[in-house]
């Protein structure tokens, strides 16, 4: 008979960790961290929808009563049937609009009601967004960005913010899992719960043709490279960027953190 020899119990306990810990270092570095699951701030996929079909999401979103609805989208020229869209805009007090300062002169909604802000992004040394001002520059004055936009629409006490050009940082809450997401087959076939929208910050734009939850990133449009790239992320994939719309949010919930 072959004799079994005894194993010392730390020499076992030992190599149970050698083995357990690469694998939850390996799973912890490709899950998305989040400093908190902040649902005051909800974002609705618009995927590819034409101007009609946006016009008719913004209505459904507006039948949840949130206390503002962000669109991040420019509608820079007009087109033909531009009515429905028209009347959505005229009817829908609380709707902030995207502009863009880029270059001298400013680009925003040609039906706009001076209620667009800008959706312009700083770029590191890096090519990162890490960092966002309250205000931008064209023609000689100062246009409001389209997170500072939201929030007054939000909150009027954020109207008490210094105007002025500084650059600061952005305080990360995570990606796609951090905030409440809908896509809008859900909104508008109703499969929405009423509290979800309801007095929140529901920012309407691209993350996808179809939102896929638990991918952050579907498709290559309107994408941006973040410090959590590197930071949450161990593999070098352009799937790691965040879509604009996730950017104006993380940005939104570090305006309200950095002013509580």
């Amino acid at each position: 008979m072959e004799l079994i020899k005894s194993v010392p119990v730390q020499v076992v306990i030992t190599r149970i960790f050698i083995l357990i810990i690469p694998a939850i270092i390996s799973c912890s570095s490709t899950r998305p961290r989040c400093l908190e699951y902040f649902d005051q701030i909800v974002l609705v996929n618009s995927g590819s929808l034409n101007r009609t079909q946006i016009a008719q999401l913004i209505d459904q979103v507006s039948i949840y009563e949130p206390k503002v609805i962000g669109f991040n989208g420019v509608f820079a020229t007009e087109k033909s049937g531009d009515g429905v869209l028209i009347n959505t805009l005229n009817n829908i007090d609380n709707l902030v609009l995207a502009a863009s300062t880029a270059g001298e002169n400013i680009e925003k909604s040609y039906f706009d009601k001076n209620r667009f802000g800008s959706t312009d992004f700083l770029l590191d040394w890096k090519d990162e967004v890490s960092t966002y001002q309250l205000f931008f520059e064209s023609n000689d004055s100062l246009v409001m960005s389209f997170p500072l936009k939201v929030l007054q629409a939000y909150d009027s006490s954020y109207a008490t913010l210094k105007r002025n050009m500084n650059e600061y940082d952005i305080i990360y809450n995570g990606n796609c899992m951090c905030f409440p997401i809908v896509d809008h087959k859900a909104v508008m076939s109703n499969n929405v719960n009423d509290q979800l929208l309801n007095n929140k910050i529901v920012l309407l734009g691209y993350l996808g043709d179809d939102y896929n939850p638990g991918f952050c990133v579907e498709g290559e449009r309107n994408v941006f490279p973040t410090p959590l790239n590197a930071v949450e992320y161990k593999y070098e994939n352009d799937r790691n960027n965040m879509h604009g719309t996730l950017i104006l949010a993380n940005i939104i919930y570090s305006i309200i953190k950095q002013n509580e």
